[in-house]
């Protein structure tokens, strides 16, 4: 087992997993529950699409309020969480 050097914040957090673990499967999901093939999204995807989205809500000028974060427990949920 890889063990992680400690991390300050979520940003080190998600890039120190990217980095060690690569792709690796960080999260997998059915589209729809009857499908027989999960969508499978590695930490250095994962990463990359927090990156993107933490840029351009920042570019919104959200950097720095809160926000609340309502819905159902999905992919895209957990990206906007991280961002």
């Amino acid at each position: 087992m890889c063990k992680l050097p400690p991390q300050s914040n979520i940003r080190e957090m998600l890039q120190g997993s990217a980095d060690t673990y690569g792709d690796d499967v960080a999260y997998s999901y059915r589209v729809s529950p009857s499908d027989a093939e999960s969508v499978k999204i590695s930490f250095r995807t994962l990463s990359d699409e927090v990156t993107a989205l933490g840029n351009r809500l920042i570019g919104l000028g959200v950097n720095g309020k809160h926000c609340a974060l309502i819905g159902k427990l999905t992919y895209s949920w957990v990206r906007l969480y991280y961002a």
